[in-house]
């Protein structure tokens, strides 16, 4: 662990994965591990629910350690040699908003915006009755939160959700209209260059302009620290918004879909969401105008 915290991101839930998910085998010697003990423990996974990609990812954690191993001498081969990946659908189901659910997103966002800005009038007005100062009111501020611009940047650029909380306004060139995702800062450790659209800039600037910051995090947690979950208030939006079944990161994903749709390339494509495997990008083939029936009319 010393070794992978230093030369990888995300350790912590490799760690979490390997403290409770190998209970079988973290007490045996790394030399008598065998295939069999991980494809009994894989087994386990499988009939209790688990997916075969979360499968595999599960025991990827542990795959790294004895690859290690094997390279550090302390071991000739790892138990896995023999263990073949699950076979996964490796383009599986891409999650995006249909028109109708885009509508109703947008609205839930600005009704709940309205209601915040109710709330804050009513308390104010219970603190006046009582002779307290009134707090701040928010009927002139362009957003009440972050939820609101952080959703429509996520729709626009492509953002993972750990970049969008670790984006500094260091990052943000209203000059160029370019914002920059910081190689450390990524899932694949490379730094991307994302052109940002009217949305994006008009959303970034009224933001800046509303809370008056030019360093540091564009969405801090109240104390100016790194913001860590938006589990609660995005849970609620989709709750109003009466859409199922769609994560934060599936923004992503309808990101992604919707330039497709509108025929952008899909190395354009991969290029904006910072995929290292082309695979990845191929999942939004499909969604490209038209392209399965001219390839079918050449023939």
């Amino acid at each position: 662990m010393p070794w992978f915290k230093a030369h990888h991101k995300g350790h912590e839930k490799t760690e979490h994965t390997l403290n409770n998910f190998f209970e079988t085998v973290m007490s045996q010697r790394i030399d008598s591990v065998t295939g069999r003990d991980l494809e009994q423990i894989r087994t386990a996974w499988l009939q209790s629910g688990n997916k075969p990609s979360t499968v595999n990812r599960k025991m990827g954690s542990i795959s790294g350690v004895f690859s290690r191993a094997v390279e550090w001498g302390y071991i000739e081969t790892t138990p896995l040699a023999k263990l073949k990946q699950m076979k996964v659908d490796s383009k599986g189901l891409v999650r995006y908003l249909s028109p109708d659910e885009t509508l109703r997103l947008h609205t839930a966002l600005d009704a709940r915006q309205d209601e915040a800005r109710k709330d804050r009038d009513s308390a104010n007005a219970w603190r006046i009755e009582r002779k307290k100062s009134p707090l701040k009111s928010l009927q002139s501020e362009t957003f009440t939160d972050h939820l609101k611009p952080m959703v429509l940047i996520t729709l626009n650029t492509g953002l993972r959700r750990g970049e969008l909380f670790d984006l500094e306004w260091q990052n943000v060139n209203f000059t160029t209209k370019i914002l920059t995702v910081v190689g450390d800062k990524t899932k694949t450790l490379e730094t991307r260059h994302i052109k940002m659209n009217k949305t994006t800039f008009d959303t970034l600037t009224l933001w800046q302009n509303q809370t008056k910051n030019e360093v540091g995090y564009v969405f801090p947690a109240k104390n100016n620290e790194r913001l860590e979950d938006v589990k609660s208030a995005w849970k609620n939006l989709l709750i109003r918004a009466k859409i199922v079944g769609f994560r934060w990161h599936d923004m992503r994903h309808d990101f992604a879909s919707r330039l497709v749709m509108k025929g952008a390339p899909l190395v354009a494509v991969r290029e904006l969401l910072g995929h290292t495997d082309f695979k990845m990008t191929l999942r939004y083939a499909h969604l490209a105008p038209d392209a399965t029936a001219a390839a079918i009319d050449l023939i």
